[in-house]
């Protein structure tokens, strides 16, 4: 998966971070919300199966 910032491009060092929650993820000690949406849980399980 490839993770792009609101300016389009690439999040480099974005291999390991934990979903807290359908509108939270955690990268080492920082949070970040979604700003538009929620996590799609089922995408993400269906393309790592």
């Amino acid at each position: 998966m490839t993770i792009y910032l609101s300016n389009g491009n690439e999040a480099d060092g974005w291999n390991n971070f934990i979903i807290n929650s359908v509108d939270t993820i955690r990268k080492d000690l920082f949070f970040y919300s979604v700003i538009k949406g929620r996590i799609d849980y089922s995408y993400i399980e269906n393309i790592i199966e």
